[in-house]
């Protein structure tokens, strides 16, 4: 298995560590920029997935979408256990996937995943599994949606067909896996705590490279060929060439928290990053640079998920806010 080399971000950080003037340090030093609401939904809720001309949110134990066209909202049905209906949704769910012509949510709770189809916001199909633990991602493309089960500690990703909820593969994991995206003709899997990226070949089942990364993250997402990763401690993110598994940048963001608990999306041609915080970073993949750091307007406190679509930044909180994205 080969190892991906992280040369090429290398010298920006140094330069930053040093104190010489760089355009992604000028930006980083600059106080971020405010992002003005376009529009506030109120449903509170944390994971979201952006799709099929709609934002998705599980709130209260409810799917909600919200049309990206006139932001009108439509709740969803999905069961939920009378053990979790107390439980909060952060610690219900791991995440929302959209891909294979659906939405997927993973209960925790139930120890199912739920496929609803957008056609007709019902509940299609309902596939059994074994996870544990809300933190991290599942994966959907390549005909499949793709889990870390808690088969041996969390190092089993288990694929399943998005048609019939069957167990194709079950695919041993060197250590125990964390964020999942299918992107690049592949699907790719971070550790949980080594700072390792696995590349799995969907038509092998099988993992064909190894890349070493800046530090461990579940903080992952899949767009034009690349993988992006983010990194909140060090305020740090990686781009991963999706053909080979190298590492073509380390991109100094200006937006590190105390933990990594925010979220990364593509869209609009750029990169974002959320921290915990709600700090939020713009990273353009043309230079492999950061582009600017951003905040809700003063007095509006949004949470630490996000999604863009239809133009505009998707904040999830205690409403789901639409934000105006920087010029």
């Amino acid at each position: 298995m080969g190892t991906g080399a992280r040369a090429d971000g290398t010298t920006a950080l140094l330069a930053i560590a040093l104190g010489l003037a760089t355009p992604a340090a000028d930006v980083a030093a600059q106080a971020p920029a405010e992002l003005q609401v376009q529009a506030t939904v109120s449903r509170s809720g944390f994971d979201l997935g952006a799709g099929f001309d709609s934002l998705w949110m599980m709130s209260d134990g409810r799917l909600v979408r919200v049309a990206t066209s006139d932001d009108s909202v439509a709740d969803i049905a999905i069961p939920v256990a009378d053990s979790a209906a107390a439980l909060p949704d952060i610690a219900k769910y791991r995440g929302i996937a959209i891909g294979e012509g659906a939405v997927w949510i993973t209960d925790l709770a139930s120890s199912v995943i739920y496929k609803v189809d957008p056609q007709t916001n019902a509940l299609a199909l309902t596939i059994p599994t074994e996870v544990f633990g809300s933190g991290g991602s599942i994966g959907v493309g390549e005909g499949a949606v793709w889990v870390i089960t808690s088969d041996s500690h969390d190092k089993t990703l288990t694929r399943y067909d998005a048609q019939t909820g069957a167990v194709e593969a079950t695919i041993a994991l060197p250590q125990p896996g964390k964020g999942v995206a299918v992107g690049a003709g592949a699907v790719w899997v971070t550790a949980a705590k080594q700072a390792e990226l696995y590349r799995i070949d969907p038509t092998e089942n099988r993992i064909v490279s190894t890349t070493a990364l800046h530090a461990s993250s579940h903080l992952v997402a899949a767009g034009d060929d690349s993988i992006w990763i983010a990194f909140e401690k060090d305020g740090v993110a990686q781009r991963i060439d999706g053909r080979t598994g190298a590492v073509i940048a380390t991109i100094a963001t200006g937006a590190s928290d105390m933990e990594s608990d925010g979220d990364i999306a593509i869209g609009g041609g750029y990169v974002w990053i959320i921290t915990r915080s709600s700090l939020i970073a713009r990273i353009d993949p043309k230079t492999n640079a950061l582009a600017g750091r951003f905040k809700a307007a003063s007095g509006t406190v949004v949470g630490r998920r996000l999604r863009y679509a239809a133009g505009s930044l998707w904040i999830s909180g205690g409403s789901l806010f639409r934000l105006a994205p920087p010029q």
